[in-house]
């Protein structure tokens, strides 16, 4: 990362669409209080990795990729320059490390498009 220069964040097609399933699951199971309280936090989440990219740890055995906990998700990013792209959320109900590994080459599919859009 360089120093002094704050970082981008970018978001997948991925991490929409798993937004809009929480969102929706949410409001389904909980009503549309939690889910917005949800949603909250991820855009919390996503500004704070904006001023504080080291928040995000690295995932045991899967070089490149970054975690951090939301809520009862995890969400999953990679860094590329100096900026952060947001990958994918993951509920912490499941096995997350097999869970990447399966997801892994769609991933890195997803990353390389994602790359060729910006700037």
């Amino acid at each position: 990362m360089v120093k002094g220069k704050k970082p981008k964040i970018y978001l997948t097609d991925r991490v929409i669409a798993d937004l809009q399933e929480i969102e929706s699951y949410t409001i389904t199971k909980w009503g549309t209080k939690q889910a917005a309280k949800y949603l909250d936090a991820f855009d919390h989440f996503f500004q704070l990795i904006e001023s504080e990219p080291g928040i995000l740890s690295p995932v045991p055995m899967i070089d490149s990729l970054l975690t951090h906990t939301v809520e009862a998700h995890i969400v999953v990013c990679t860094r590329w320059r100096n900026d952060v792209l947001v990958l994918t959320i993951v509920h912490s109900s499941r096995d997350v490390i097999i869970h990447l590994h399966n997801l892994l080459p769609t991933l890195r599919i997803e990353v390389d498009a994602l790359k060729r859009q910006l700037p």
